[in-house]
């Protein structure tokens, strides 16, 4: 018992030591292990952002909707679209517009990158818009307000500051 009173003050200096230590390699473990969750959670984000821009891309080049593009690209913009387009222009045309909104949508909703549907789609975008301009200026004064397909048109209008194919005024 005297060798343990005459060491004490050594015996808790080594236990402080050992203690420091373990909880050092404990801060640096727990650390390790917090950085590679953190890896984890971003690989999966990037893998959700992923698979969300194969679902866009499935979704745009989808037969019906490539064909309305098709349409629509061959077709000349004109204010008096009622007297000239056919209804299956017309049908076209709602396809091309409700499809890249929907997308644009997403976007404007930090759902996806802009960068894939200005991009990737930006000269179709501003050709298609375009084309659809005065279609979706009477649909807003007609009926559906100034927001109709508006996520569709500022997509076009970013898209068009993108590349050099500067849309109609």
């Amino acid at each position: 018992m005297h060798w343990l009173n005459e060491n004490s003050g050594a015996i808790q200096a080594t236990a402080t030591t050992v203690l420091v230590v373990l909880t050092g390699a404990y801060a640096w473990l727990v650390r390790k292990q917090a950085k590679a969750a953190d890896l984890q959670v971003r690989e999966v984000a990037k893998s959700s952002r992923t698979q969300a821009m194969i679902e866009v891309m499935l979704f745009l080049q989808a037969e019906y909707v490539r064909e309305a593009r098709r349409v629509v690209r061959g077709m000349t913009p004109r204010e008096d679209w009622e007297q000239h387009w056919s209804q299956d222009q017309i049908e076209a045309v709602g396809i091309v517009c409700s499809s890249f909104d929907a997308v644009a949508n997403l976007v404007d909703h930090g759902l996806l990158d802009d960068e894939l549907l200005t991009t990737t789609w930006g000269v179709t975008l501003v050709r298609c818009f375009t084309v659809c301009e005065p279609y979706i200026r009477s649909l807003r004064e007609d009926q559906s307000g100034p927001t109709f397909w508006r996520s569709f048109e500022e997509a076009a209008r970013r898209a068009e500051r993108n590349i050099d194919a500067p849309m109609a005024q």
